[in-house]
């Protein structure tokens, strides 16, 4: 909500500020006793003290979101390819239940990295 509002703001001052407004604006408009409003309520006073570039990082900046398939994918658009996860004992398949290791030996790498959060 904050990110959509804020989004058509240049200036990340000015996203942050209007980011700021329209929680409030939404805290005072939706009920107290509502799981909506407090879970509002809690994001605003969690944000309250908080500096304006950690608000404008976090909450506003605008980013592309994407799958591990398709950074893979970019990847190798650039002759690049994916070799290994940084932690190698993610890649043990012996650690996981038989019918569980049995299922990522047959599944192609990039999906599982796609797919399995190790």
């Amino acid at each position: 909500m904050m990110k959509y509002h804020a989004g058509e703001f240049e200036s990340p001052e000015r996203s942050v500020q209007q980011g700021q407004s329209v929680l409030n604006f939404m805290t005072q408009a939706v009920p107290d006793d509502s799981a909506y409003g407090r879970a509002l309520r809690e994001e605003k006073q969690s944000l309250t003290n908080a500096n304006a570039s950690y608000i404008f990082h976090e909450q506003l900046k605008r980013s592309t979101t994407m799958y591990f398939h398709q950074f893979a994918q970019l990847a190798a658009d650039f002759n690049l390819q994916y070799v290994s996860e940084i932690e190698l004992s993610s890649l043990q398949l012996q650690r996981y239940p038989p019918q569980v290791a049995d299922a990522l030996k047959n599944m192609d790498i990039i999906k599982r990295g796609s797919t399995w959060i190790s």
